[in-house]
């Protein structure tokens, strides 16, 4: 009777280090996940505007310098600038010119909970929206 006890008392604790394991497991997907759709986001929103403007400024500043260098050198920059000169003037919009050869970005990505992983859950036990919080994570909560 006391083999059976101790026998139960493991598998006891070793459902409870497994379901604890699960929880935190779940909860770490669910957040990597909206994670990745906010920096998602932050780089379509934020990101690629702040290097697009990076690289219209780099392409103004690079007109500039060339105009320059041919004014230094003698040519007449105003008169006749070079057909390459003209396509990367000043106000040039570097959006609009990839527009124009068909060039265009990846829209953004949606990343999804893949509630497949939770078919052999019972049910309302674990959400694909929401995290765990009871007596198995709350520890996981204190340590954020």
């Amino acid at each position: 009777v006391s083999y059976h006890r101790k026998t139960v008392e493991v598998l006891m604790n070793n459902l409870e280090a497994v379901t604890r394991k699960l929880h935190l497991m779940h909860n770490d997907y669910l957040m990597v996940v909206w994670t990745a759709n906010h920096f998602q986001q932050w780089l379509h929103t934020q990101l690629r505007p702040c290097l697009l403007n990076g690289i219209e400024r780099t392409m103004q500043l690079t007109c500039e310098v060339v105009r320059h260098l041919l004014v230094f050198g003698g040519e007449t920059v105003q008169d006749s600038s070079p057909s390459w000169l003209m396509e990367l003037q000043v106000n040039r919009n570097l959006s609009t010119l990839l527009e124009q050869h068909g060039l265009q970005f990846p829209p953004p990505v949606q990343y999804e909970f893949n509630a497949a992983l939770l078919h052999n859950v019972p049910p309302k036990t674990l959400s694909p929206t929401s995290l765990a919080y009871n007596d198995l994570t709350r520890q996981s909560f204190g340590d954020l």
